[in-house]
């Protein structure tokens, strides 16, 4: 649905008066009214006791005047929105008449609201077959030309912006003595009649805010100020979504105000007094800190319900606004944070100096408060309100644990967690690729016979844990029998559990959306929230220490990959990407060392004088263990070229390392490795995917995690049920399907793929049978438009290789490697004769880019900067999705035009396939386990629930594929096929002898 917004040039302002002077009861002369209306504005800017003299001097021994500026002076008095009713009531009466006309190309259907800046009506835009609406403006704001093309240009502009939250203006137009805007049309309610109709929770408050702020920043940005936000002016869609209205209307309801000329500028007075700034009160010249003041005067009326200058004339306002400071938001609403209130009255500060500079600045505020409430609200009283304590127990006492309590008030915001989708996410931190497959699969195998314990590892081990699902991750309390785990069971998201040491029944600790990093001796727990999940392993999330005994956080740091507690008991050390580069930081903020790979498992040596850590390469979880030496501030890689390392924990000596890994194919086992580098190998041989070394305990008791996985391909058709697709391949992983939706591309990875020559196996299946094909090895990328060829990946040494495998048994065809170390991600254009792939090159400070080569020739050029991706090409090859570094989704045309940003994308969507046409594209809404597919039109940005993807099964999921191919879409959008993983786990504990 859209919104025009229609200019008029047919009421005079004098008209304005004139209907005033009716209802008033002053005689009209038209002769008079031209300074009787400039004598009336100029005493408005004047305070109400100074109005009286001014009067006697403007109006120089002219009682009539005086009367007449008087009386009208009085009216306005009694109701500061009397002109603005006025001028409402006046423009309904001259445009009734439009409903029915056509005005340009757009037939009016009916009004729907009027206001001082004039009438919207809903029109039909007889073109495009849309709805549209019309708003239609007195022409004292259009009768001059100056200031009507500036209007003009500012509100092409902020249109230009292509930004989610500002209302898109489609057209600037002038027809038959009507100037007109046509916008899109936003289907809800203005933030005013939400108010007016419940009460708003702090969370929704800050949702409102944050967009409001994102608006503002896209248009701050290219030196748009919006000059009038006010409730009226800030739409909720019915899907919660915000839009901004009304960009450079009040720019062109402005005159140039200067001391010599007393007729200042109507569209302060006209406009919304109590929504002002005090510079644009005072009629000064404003900059684009004057929307800052007053975003922070709509969200003071969010929390308290009333605005933060009032008075009863505009006057009083105009002067409470530069006199008054405002009343504490906090005498209102007891509840509400202190840090809340802070961040607010910052925005409305008098002196500019002294407010936010920047609306950005403010942005991040109000999300880093979101985020604090959200975490606040994780954290939360347990139904039988105990605490869970992990101090250390001196033995006289169990230790009590029964869910941890918050204690930090709530003002009415939402106790659900909201996290990032935890779906699986093969780019590891730092790097944005794709997992090279070859290495990892060489370790890994499925459903192998258990191996019995070693004669190193006591008899005694046995199962903690029962119920299916994944587990994250298990640490010792500090009494060394109670178990604290993070798990996702029975398909329900990752949560903190807790057991003991004899196997009792987990229970809940009621933290949910949690994934657990270390516990420290003093009983402190690090978490992470809004996590993603790598296999089952949270990381770039934000880290929370919580107190022992519950409350509120104590600390929160975003971006963290994975935390550890000193032996202090208060410090930690992280892992965190910056630029792309992962660091080692103890404590946080001071950077111990920086990786060209990617670390995981850091852990600190009992004495607390070392850091334990994974080194791996880009993209693989082979690697080397690393130690960290605090004294020499130096690292040492203590053994290396080991494969599928998992967790890793120090023996209570101090002098050993224990971790889960691989020397050999097949052989997936427990080892330790000395300082020295002495290695103890199959300390511990485990079936399934291997073992997790998660903790050791004091008096020398592990914490091991063991399980198996698979994969699961999904079909859903048109007015079919969903099926799945028999791969006969525990591990197998989609990658294109045909334009017809009749083939599959897939490969097989894993000990039980077909060759067992390749780790990696690349087929093609009818999806209407079981018939396929193996095509070649490698990782499966993409099948070219017209069904000849398939696009692989081979992890050839010393450089990866891109090779096309013909569908028809021909020859394979290598293309040549231009200096490129890592390969990402690859498809057609649709011609078949280039290649769109994203690699990172190999030289020093390179950064992730996207590529074209040439099929024949082998030549490759880049297509986008350093920092920013292309991931699909349009269906007429000229137009591609990027992704700029900042987040943000772009179409770029490849002739060089200017790439447009994506309308109509929400927070965490995720574009995947074009529509036949090109005119739209598909795109993943966010979810935990499941997910919404949407239709997106690149036009209107209008969008458009297409498809669930809702995997049956969800007892141990650990998320869809979300790497290109792991979610296909036909191009007429009838055929749709998603892979999602599957890994069941359970906690082991055994005594280390």
């Amino acid at each position: 649905m859209l919104l025009i917004i229609g200019i008029a040039g047919r009421i005079s302002r004098a008209a304005i008066l004139h209907r005033v002077s009716s209802m008033i009861g002053i005689p009209m002369k038209a002769d008079r009214w031209q300074k009787i209306e400039q004598v009336f504005h100029a005493a408005l800017q004047r305070n109400p006791d100074e109005r009286t003299n001014f009067l006697k001097e403007a109006c120089a021994g002219d009682n009539e005047l005086y009367g007449n500026v008087k009386s009208l002076l009085a009216s306005s008095d009694q109701d500061d929105s009397f002109f603005e009713h006025s001028a409402s009531a006046l423009s309904a009466e001259m445009f009734a008449d439009v409903v029915g006309e056509t005005i340009g190309p757009y037939e009016v259907l009916s009004e729907l609201g009027s206001g001082a800046m004039g009438i919207v009506y809903l029109a039909q835009d007889v073109r495009l077959g849309r709805k549209i609406a019309l708003k239609l403006l007195p022409p004292q704001f259009t009768n001059d030309k100056d200031r009507l093309r500036r209007f003009q240009q500012e509100a092409r502009a902020a249109s230009a912006l292509n930004h989610p939250n500002i209302l898109t203006v489609y057209e600037v137009e002038q027809r038959a003595g009507l100037h007109y805007i046509a916008t899109e049309f936003v289907d809800g309610v203005t933030l005013r009649q939400h108010m007016n109709t419940q009460r708003m929770s702090l969370d929704e408050i800050l949702k409102v805010a944050i967009q409001v702020a994102s608006a503002l920043q896209a248009a701050h940005a290219a030196g748009i100020a919006h000059r009038d936000i006010k409730p009226e002016n800030i739409m909720i869609r019915s899907d919660g979504y915000i839009k901004v209205l009304d960009f450079g209307l009040a720019k062109l309801a402005e005159k140039e105000f200067s001391p010599a000329t007393p007729e200042t500028n109507p569209g302060v007075v006209m406009g919304t007094p109590r929504y002002m700034s005090p510079e644009q009160a005072r009629g000064l010249g404003v900059d684009l800190r004057t929307d800052i003041f007053s975003l922070g005067t709509v969200i003071y009326e969010m929390v308290t319900g009333r605005v933060p200058f009032e008075g009863v004339t505009t006057s009083d306002i105009i002067a409470a606004l530069i006199k008054d400071e405002p009343e504490s938001m906090r005498s209102s609403v007891p509840e509400l944070p202190l840090e809340f209130e802070q961040v607010v009255n910052k925005a409305l500060i008098k002196d500019l100096d002294l407010r936010y500079q920047r609306i950005a600045e403010f942005s991040s505020a109000l999300q880093r408060l979101k985020d604090e409430i959200q975490l606040n609200a994780l954290v939360r009283t347990n139904s039988d309100g105990a605490r869970l304590s992990l101090k250390e127990s001196d033995g006289s006492q169990t230790t009590t644990t029964r869910g941890i309590i918050s204690t930090h008030p709530q003002l009415q915001h939402d106790t659900e967690p909201i996290s990032k989708r935890s779906w699986i996410r093969w780019a590891l931190p730092p790097a944005l690729a794709l997992l090279l497959l070859g290495v990892v699969v060489a370790v890994l195998s499925l459903n192998r016979p258990t191996t019995s314990l070693s004669s190193r590892i006591s008899e005694s081990a046995h199962g903690l844990t029962t119920r299916d699902g994944f587990i994250s991750a298990a640490r010792f309390a500090p009494d060394g029998k109670t178990i604290i785990y993070s798990a996702g069971f029975d398909g329900k998201p990752v949560e903190l559990f807790f057991t003991d040491v004899q196997g009792s029944e987990s229970r809940s600790a009621g933290i949910r959306s949690a994934a657990l990093k270390s516990v420290s001796r003093l009983g402190k727990i690090a978490v992470l929230f809004d996590f993603e999940l790598n296999w089952s392993d949270g990381y770039n999330g934000t880290l929370a220490i919580l107190p022992a005994g519950g409350g509120k956080p104590e600390t929160r740091i975003e971006g963290v990959d994975d935390a550890a507690f000193a032996p202090d008991g208060n410090t930690f050390a992280i892992l965190r990407s910056v630029m792309g580069e992962q660091q080692l930081e103890y404590p946080a903020g001071q950077v111990l060392y920086k990786s060209s790979g990617w670390m995981s498992y850091p852990r600190f040596s009992p004495k607390g004088d070392k850091i334990a850590f994974f080194e791996h390469p880009l993209g693989d979880f082979s690697g080397s263990i690393a130690v960290f030496d605090l004294a020499s501030q130096k690292k040492t890689d203590i053994s290396t070229e080991w494969q599928a390392l998992k967790g890793l924990a120090w023996n209570p000596n101090n002098d050993e390392i224990w971790f889960g890994g691989s020397k050999v194919a097949k052989t997936l086992s427990i080892n330790a490795v000395s300082l020295s580098g002495q290695v103890r190998m199959n300390l511990y041989e485990l079936p399934g995917i291997g073992a997790r070394v998660d903790d050791i305990s004091n008096d020398g008791r592990m914490l091991i995690t063991q399980g198996t996985n698979h994969t699961t391909m999904t079909i859903l058709k048109d007015k079919s049920p969903t099926e799945a697709i028999d791969s006969q391949h525990a591990w197998a992983t989609s990658a294109d399907v045909s334009r017809d939706g009749k083939m599959l591309l897939y490969y097989e990875w894993g000990y039980e793929a077909r060759d067992p020559s390749n780790v990696n196996a690349v087929y093609l299946r009818k999806l209407d049978s079981r018939e396929r094909i193996q095509l070649g090895s490698g990782k499966a990328l993409a099948l070219s438009t017209d069904g000849k060829w398939a696009l692989a990946l081979q992890p050839t040494k010393p450089q990866p290789q891109l090779v096309l495998l013909s569908t028809s048994q021909g020859e394979p065809k290598t293309l040549p490697n231009r200096g490129i170390k890592e390969y990402h991600y690859a498809s057609f254009f649709p011609d078949g004769r280039q290649i769109l792939f994203t690699g990172l090159e190999a030289r020093e400070e390179a950064a992730i880019r996207s590529y074209v080569q040439d099929v024949n020739t082998g030549e490759v050029h880049p297509l986008t900067e350093e920092g920013t991706v292309a991931l699909r090409v349009s269906p007429d090859g000229k137009r591609v999705i990027t992704l700029q570094p900042d987040k943000t989704y772009y179409i770029q045309p490849l002739n060089g035009g200017e790439p447009k940003p994506i309308l109509g994308l929400e927070a965490d969507d995720e574009p995947i396939q074009w529509s036949d046409d090109g005119r739209a594209v598909y795109v993943i809404g966010p979810g935990e386990f499941a997910t919404k597919i949407y239709r997106v039109n690149l036009e209107t940005g209008e969008r458009r629930e297409w498809k669930d993807i809702d995997p049956p099964n969800k007892v141990g999921l650990v998320g869809l594929e979300l790497n290109p191919g792991g979610i296909l879409i036909t191009p007429d959008g009838k055929v749709c096929i998603y892979t999602y993983w599957i890994l069941l786990q359970q906690i082991l504990s055994a005594s280390i002898k």
